[in-house]
């Protein structure tokens, strides 16, 4: 619900139309990502997205769309290598993961059950050919959030 209320706020606001930004949620933690074309744009989305009520924070990588070099389908395929090699660990649950790609920086956000695992995670991503940086806004699980989980691993 808050990842609903998250793409009105920023749907509504004139000064950022024609943007893709990606919002998501967890464990009431709201971040986005995505590309703006200037500061003022990226300062009215975050000022947008903390009036959502119920978020307990908020952060984001918001980077300047004219500094890009790579095409959207390159990061698009970058991103799909990382959640494969994600997936080729045993020990990590691919599907918790979201990951974005913006101009060869991935962003890695969801949720992980240990520091082992988000470090695992992030040694992936960054070990996968073309990855530029890797921000991580993967979030230590909450025992209320794995309690209310059952099937979470």
């Amino acid at each position: 619900m808050l990842q609903g209320q998250m793409r009105r706020a920023i749907l509504e606001d004139q000064m950022v139309s024609g943007l893709t930004i990606s919002p998501h949620v967890y464990m009431e933690r709201g971040f986005v990502v995505g590309f703006v074309n200037s500061p003022d744009q990226a300062e009215a989305i975050v000022r947008m997205v903390k009036q959502v009520p119920g978020l307990r924070s908020l952060d984001g990588y918001l980077p300047l769309k004219e500094s890009a070099t790579r095409s959207t389908a390159s990061d698009l395929g970058l991103s799909a290598e990382i959640k494969a090699t994600l997936g080729l660990e045993a020990h990590l649950s691919a599907p918790r993961y979201a990951i974005e790609v913006l101009d060869g920086h991935a962003v890695l956000l969801g949720v992980v059950l240990s520091q082992e695992e988000k470090r695992a995670v992030e040694r992936a991503a960054a070990g996968v050919s073309g990855v530029k940086a890797v921000t991580s806004f993967l979030v230590l699980a909450e025992e209320s959030y794995v309690k209310h989980r059952p099937g979470l691993r």
